[in-house]
C-alpha cells in the first residue's frame, strides 16, 4: 500500500471532461488498497472520488477559474505536512513525483507562482505537455527558465498519452527525454452486453427520430467551435442530398448546441436539414456509441482539446467499443491507423470537403465497417486503452517511483513504459518546502 497525493485544477463532474478522469483514478487506487490524499482547486462532486480523502482550495463554481498561484500553494503546504510516498500531478503545477498534465495554462502566471513561492517551490509550464508539438514555444520558454528544460527538480517521470506525444515530448525537450512515459488513451466508458448496447441504439435512434437502417457518424465538438467542422458539414450535405437524404448522419456531440447548429447551417446553407443531429454532453456516452456505426476526429489537438475531454477520449471509447474511426491527420485516434496492417479507420489527409467526402462515402459500406470495428477492438486490447489497464499502467510508473526512493538515490528505474518507449531515468529530487502557508482550504 502506498500514500500517494494527487494534485488538480478545477474538476467538474461533466462527463468527458478532465474532472470524472481524475476522480475515478482516486477512487479506483483507494480501492487497490492505496491511500490516496486528492488537493485540488476545487471539486464539484467530491463523492466521485470514493474513499480518498479530498482537500480543495475553494468551493467549485461553474463560472470560475483554477487559480494557478493557490493551487501551487496548496500543493506544497499539504505535500510538505502529509510527506506522501509518492505524488502524481495532472495538474498545471508540476510539483509531484509524477506529471501528466491535462489543462492547458498561459505562461503569465508563471511569473506569480515564482514569486509566491520562491525559484525553488513548484513549476507552472506554459502549455499542455502532451501538445507540445503544436504549441511548443510557451513551454519550452517556460521550462527553460529551471534547469535548461527541466521540469523541476521534483519530477521524476513525466507521462504522455499515446505513443506521438511521447515523440513529441522528447523532440522538443531532449533535457526529460529520459523521463518520458507513454500512455496510451484511457477509456472510461465500459464496454456494455451486446443486448444492451441493442436496446440502447434503438431506444437513441427512436428519440432522434432516426431510421434504423441509416448510417450514423459520432464527433464530438466539445472543445469548441472549430474551422476543422466546416469541411465536414459540407461533406455530409453533398453526400446527404446525393443520396436522396439517405446519405450518413452526422451527429455532434457539443457543449454549445446552439452555436454548432448555426455553424452547420451557415456551413452548407439549405443542405443540412437532415443530414446533421447536434446533442449536448448530458447524454449518455455509451448510448451515443451504441447508435453510431463509425466515429468523426475532424479536430487535430491543440491546446484545449483535452481540456474538454472531447477529440481524444472519443477517439479511445470508439475502438473500446468497436466503432471505425475517420480522424483528420494530427487527430486524436489517427496515429493507431496504418495502412500496413488490420486498420482501425482511415486519416484524412487535408482538412477538405472532397477528402471528407470520399472517406465518408467509404464508411457506407457496411463490409468496410464491420473489418474496421473488429480492427479498432483489437487495437483497443492491445493498446490498454481500457480503464482498468491504463489505470495498471499509473500504478506501476507510481509504485516504481517509491520503489527507487526506497532504494536511494543511485537505484536503477524500473518503470515498464509502453511499447517503443525507453526507460526513464532516475532525477535528484530538490523539491523545496514551501516558503508560505497554502491557502484556507476545505477538507473532506
Amino acid at each position: 500500500m502506498l500514500r500517494l497525493a494527487v494534485i488538480a485544477d478545477r474538476l467538474p463532474r461533466s462527463p468527458w471532461t478532465v474532472g470524472p478522469m481524475v476522480l475515478a483514478a482516486c477512487r479506483d487506487l483507494a480501492l487497490r488498497g492505496h491511500e490516496v490524499t486528492l488537493i485540488a482547486d476545487s471539486v464539484e462532486h467530491p463523492p466521485l472520488a470514493g474513499a480518498a480523502r479530498v482537500i480543495t482550495r475553494t468551493v467549485y463554481d461553474h463560472r470560475a477559474r483554477a487559480s494557478i498561484k493557490g493551487v501551487a500553494a496548496l500543493a506544497a503546504s499539504w505535500l510538505h505536512q502529509i510527506k506522501p510516498d509518492v505524488s502524481i500531478s495532472f495538474s498545471r503545477v508540476a510539483c509531484a513525483d509524477v506529471w501528466l498534465p491535462l489543462e492547458p495554462s498561459a505562461r503569465s502566471r508563471h511569473g506569480h507562482v515564482t514569486r509566491r513561492l520562491g525559484p525553488g517551490g513548484p513549476l507552472c509550464v506554459g502549455a499542455v505537455i502532451h501538445d507540445l508539438k503544436h504549441a511548443p514555444s510557451d513551454a519550452l520558454d517556460t521550462l527553460a527558465e529551471r534547469k535548461h528544460g527541466a521540469p523541476g527538480p521534483g519530477v521524476k517521470h513525466i507521462l504522455t498519452l499515446g505513443p506521438a506525444a511521447a515523440l513529441a515530448v522528447r523532440r522538443e525537450l531532449p533535457a526529460v527525454r529520459d523521463r518520458v512515459v507513454p500512455l496510451p488513451l484511457p477509456a472510461l466508458i465500459p464496454r456494455v452486453p451486446q443486448a444492451m448496447a441493442a436496446v440502447l441504439r434503438k431506444r437513441v435512434r427512436t428519440l432522434l427520430k432516426i431510421a434504423p437502417e441509416r448510417v450514423v457518424a459520432l464527433c464530438s465538438a466539445t472543445g469548441g467551435i472549430d474551422r476543422h467542422l466546416l469541411p465536414v458539414f459540407d461533406a455530409v450535405a453533398h453526400l446527404h442530398a446525393g443520396h436522396r437524404g439517405q446519405g450518413p448522419l452526422l451527429l455532434v456531440v457539443a457543449s454549445d448546441a446552439v452555436a454548432v447548429q448555426r455553424a452547420a447551417d451557415a456551413g452548407a446553407p439549405g443542405g443540412l436539414s437532415g443530414a446533421v443531429r447536434v446533442v449536448t454532453p448530458t447524454h449518455r456516452f455509451e448510448a451515443l456509441l451504441a447508435a453510431a456505426d463509425l466515429v468523426v476526429a475532424p479536430i487535430p489537438r491543440h491546446g484545449s482539446a483535452w481540456s474538454a475531454c472531447g477529440p481524444a477520449r472519443l477517439a479511445a471509447d470508439a475502438m473500446l467499443h468497436s466503432r471505425p474511426i475517420l480522424a483528420l491527420r494530427g487527430a486524436p485516434g489517427a496515429e493507431y491507423i496504418r495502412p500496413d496492417a488490420p486498420t482501425p479507420g482511415l486519416v484524412v489527409r487535408q482538412p477538405r470537403p472532397l477528402d471528407w467526402y470520399v472517406a465518408l462515402q467509404t464508411a457506407m459500406d457496411p463490409t468496410w465497417r464491420v473489418g474496421c470495428g473488429v480492427a479498432a477492438r483489437a487495437v483497443a486490447d492491445v493498446q490498454g486503452f481500457a480503464w482498468p489497464r491504463w489505470l495498471d499502467e499509473v500504478e506501476a510508473v507510481l509504485a516504481d517511483v517509491s520503489a527507487q526512493r526506497t532504494a536511494g538515490p543511485h537505484a536503477v528505474a524500473r518503470v515498464t513504459p509502453s511499447p517503443g518507449a525507453s526507460s526513464p531515468a532516475e532525477a535528484d529530487r530538490g523539491a523545496a518546502a514551501p516558503r508560505h502557508p497554502g491557502p484556507k482550504s476545505g477538507v473532506r
